[in-house]
């Protein structure tokens, strides 16, 4: 069985397009992906808006940047007084954490 072409060069560039798709998709349309739903995390603009396409293509890419220098640009956040990551920064965008959501009361009957 011949597994060259899983390896290959068209495989991976179709992965990696169809991850940067996935993530594309749910940031600029909730700035959330399903994780990020559990967790109660979004990704906006520094405005409080969805991201745009290019933003989502800068920090991709810039993520993969960040965690390929061991991790130095996720640790980022925690020396500069906006706490972003380096991502983040440049691509002008941030993670805001999201309240709790409230559960609904039941009707009295009286």
């Amino acid at each position: 069985m011949n597994t060259d072409k899983a390896v290959g060069p068209a495989f991976q560039s179709t992965l990696f397009i169809s991850i940067f798709l996935f993530f594309g998709f749910f940031w600029t349309r909730s700035g959330q992906t399903i994780g990020m739903m559990a967790w109660r995390i979004r990704i906006q603009s520094k405005t409080g808006h969805s991201i745009s396409w290019m933003q989502a293509l800068i920090r991709f890419m810039t993520a993969i940047f960040s965690a390929a220098i061991a991790g130095i640009g996720y640790l980022w956040m925690l020396f500069n007084d906006e706490q972003l990551s380096l991502h983040d920064k440049l691509s002008n965008t941030e993670v805001v954490y999201l309240p709790k959501a409230t559960k609904p009361t039941k009707p009295t009957n009286k």
